[in-house]
């Protein structure tokens, strides 16, 4: 992310919860476009990343991580 990204996310951080939660919305709802084209390139490149995942975890080259170690990093993660 460029500094004006991080900016962004830092003044975003800042926000109450309930402020924090409608730009969430806005945010999921911007990406989420009535445009088919749009959505079939989202569909195309999560079908991708998908399939990377699959394949490194295949080829031992990622073992993963345990869902509760990961839910416990993106909380501390979003604290800070």
């Amino acid at each position: 992310m460029d500094t004006q990204g991080n900016d962004v996310e830092s003044q975003v951080l800042r926000l109450n919860d309930e402020a924090r939660a409608r730009l969430a919305v806005k945010l999921i709802r911007s990406l989420d476009s009535d445009d088919s084209q749009t959505r079939d390139q989202v569909d195309a490149l999560w079908l991708k990343e998908a399939e990377d995942r699959l394949l490194r975890m295949e080829s031992g080259e990622d073992s993963g991580v345990e869902a509760n170690v990961a839910i416990s990093e993106a909380r501390t993660s979003l604290r800070s």
